[in-house]
């Protein structure tokens, strides 16, 4: 297995190092984190660089903590020895580990709470005993609510809902990732268009469900501004704007494009 070279420029830092390290990593964070780092560099404006990518997937996975290292072979960096030493095998320089650890630190930090908006519309949904949040799913449903700030199609797709079930919100905005998984698109929840309901009356959203199932059948009926754009569930429904797929066995995702 070859060493990882010395990096003195951060122009070299993406093709530094063999592929073969991955093996070597000492923890299934390092070989996640290192999969993403090896990513060949895109070209000016195409999307976002490595350490980027890297670090945003150390913030995805949580900052596991991986297996314990006999020394920190980058002592004055944020971040575990392990995590240092399994990038430091991508790239055998603590400025590249001192970057990708940095990133992911700022990616992971909460989001300041949005201020509580005035509006007794929005007041009406939060008090709403037909809709409640959690947590669970790494998101912050509650404040996201109370902001006002969700696009209005999906406060007044909340009101309909709550009208005709009881239903959780597990994702609005605050928690979820920028992109849609596996892709480069902006997520409708990071511009606020979007939804994640993850119990419906009761029941847990699965495609064994009863709840979810007359939910999103409801859905598919639905016509004129609030129809959504795209909805995700556990139902293979066959036709736009539904899909169904690993990430949504368990909540039905509701968003809404651009208004035209």
């Amino acid at each position: 297995m070859r060493r990882c070279c010395r990096v003195r420029t951060r122009s070299t830092a993406t093709r530094c190092c063999s592929a073969n390290h991955a093996a070597a990593a000492s923890s299934g964070l390092a070989a996640r984190a290192e999969r993403v780092a090896r990513a060949p560099r895109p070209p000016a404006g195409a999307g976002p660089a490595p350490a980027t990518l890297a670090a945003r997937k150390l913030c995805n996975d949580g900052l596991q903590a991986p297996q314990a290292v006999a020394r920190d072979p980058c002592p004055h960096v944020l971040g575990s020895p392990a995590a240092h030493q399994a990038l430091k095998r991508y790239n055998n320089a603590c400025w590249y580990v001192h970057e990708v650890t940095t990133l992911a630190s700022r990616y992971a930090s909460a989001a300041p709470t949005p201020a509580r908006s005035t509006d007794p519309f929005v007041r009406a949904l939060v008090a709403n005993p037909h809709i409640t949040t959690t947590q669970t799913r790494g998101c912050q449903p509650a404040p996201d609510l109370a902001s006002g700030r969700l696009d209005l199609r999906v406060q007044s797709l909340l009101s309909v809902l709550a009208e005709r079930h009881r239903i959780r919100l597990s994702c609005l905005h605050t928690g979820h990732s920028r992109y849609v998984k596996g892709t480069t698109r902006i997520s409708n929840h990071t511009v606020w268009r979007a939804v994640d309901i993850d119990r419906i009356d009761g029941q847990a959203v699965s495609a064994h469900s009863p709840a979810a199932r007359a939910l999103v059948g409801w859905l598919d009926g639905l016509q004129g501004p609030l129809r959504p754009t795209e909805i995700g569930s556990p139902f293979p429904l066959g036709h736009r704007p539904y899909f169904s797929d690993d990430g949504h066995r368990g909540h039905v995702h509701v968003g809404y494009g651009l208004e035209r």
